[in-house]
């Protein structure tokens, strides 16, 4: 029988992706970096030719043994043309349009189902298909899983019609400190 320790290091090798597709709709190209640390694996990745006003970064870590992740995540689109793909309905109520400024900051535990983090939306355009109305939604979030849920701040206004407000769940008990229509 052979025994030992087999030690792997990878530092900040380079990849990039290039003509990415889904379901035959062209996405942009990223680039970025993996690294590997004993049992510690960490990611970067960006747009590799980004439009002006445009930018994507993304950043993370994760331990293989222990399952603990951190990371982050940074939009900033001038149009979200290039969301369409990611849109999983056949038929979907509402597609994205007009501009997104998107934060999302996480760490967390796969083994043991704890997250936590934070996110924020700017200015989301929403259209419903059958409908030329628009709603533009704004939101800040954080949330400690599987004990809250804190929507700190809900925007959505559509013509004359506005929505703000917050919503909290905790001890499956949803509320809604503020709302105002």
């Amino acid at each position: 029988a052979t025994t030992g320790h087999l030690n792997v290091e990878i530092s900040k090798a380079l990849w990039s992706l290039s003509s990415p597709t889904i379901d035959q709709k062209q996405l942009p190209d990223l680039k970025g970096t993996l690294s590997l640390q004993e049992t510690t694996t960490a990611f970067d990745l960006t747009l590799a030719k980004p439009r002006e006003n445009e930018s994507l970064s993304a950043s993370g870590t994760y331990g293989i043994l222990s399952s603990n992740y951190k990371g982050t995540l940074d939009v900033q689109l001038p149009d979200t043309e290039w969301l369409q793909p990611f849109q999983t309905f056949e038929s979907p109520p509402w597609r994205t349009t007009s501009s997104l400024a998107l934060t999302w900051t996480g760490k967390g535990a796969i083994r043991t189902k704890r997250h936590e983090g934070s996110a924020e939306i700017k200015d989301l355009t929403l259209t419903p298909i059958d409908d030329p109305g628009i709603t533009i939604l704004t939101l800040t979030a954080n949330y400690d899983w599987p004990k809250s849920i804190n929507i700190l701040s809900l925007s959505a206004h559509n013509g004359d019609l506005w929505l703000d407000g917050g919503i909290q769940w905790s001890d499956n008990r949803l509320s809604t400190p503020v709302l105002r229509l």
